[in-house]
């Protein structure tokens, strides 16, 4: 991948349930940083963000197969994969 157009942080939330023995994801919580303010200066609908995951977080992996107890998972992660 290469060098990123712009220097966002995306911070989210997937939530998941089970159809069976199949694992449906969803981002219920999204939220874009572009440099270092807390201000929020708007919202977006995203009808196809992309391939965006939770690469980084240690529980990713795991979460995304199903396995463990919880059906939410937080986190942060800069390195959003584009589309091209």
């Amino acid at each position: 991948m290469g060098k990123k157009k712009y220097p966002e942080i995306v911070k989210s939330r997937f939530c998941r349930y089970f159809n069976g023995d199949r694992v449906h994801l969803f981002r219920d919580q999204t939220v874009i940083t572009f440099g270092n303010s807390d201000i929020k200066i708007g919202s977006a609908i995203m009808t196809n963000p992309g391939g965006y995951e939770l690469e980084s977080h240690k529980d990713w992996v795991d979460f995304k197969n199903g396995k463990g107890e919880y059906d939410y998972l937080e986190g942060e992660d800069i390195r959003i994969k584009q589309w091209r």
